[in-house]
């Protein structure tokens, strides 16, 4: 699938048609806790 452009569902929508050969597979993400993420905010405001 390398250099394709597909949507959310997988549907290919760069004009190229169908992939020619794929597999499907469930997507299983575990989230981060924002507890042990920690803050955002110290990343994106500069130190002043």
């Amino acid at each position: 699938m390398l250099g394709r452009v597909v949507d959310a569902m997988g549907v290919p929508i760069d004009g190229r048609g169908a992939l020619s050969d794929h597999e499907q597979r469930r997507v299983e993400v575990t989230f981060v806790r924002m507890a042990r993420r920690g803050s955002l905010f110290l990343f994106l405001v500069p130190p002043s």
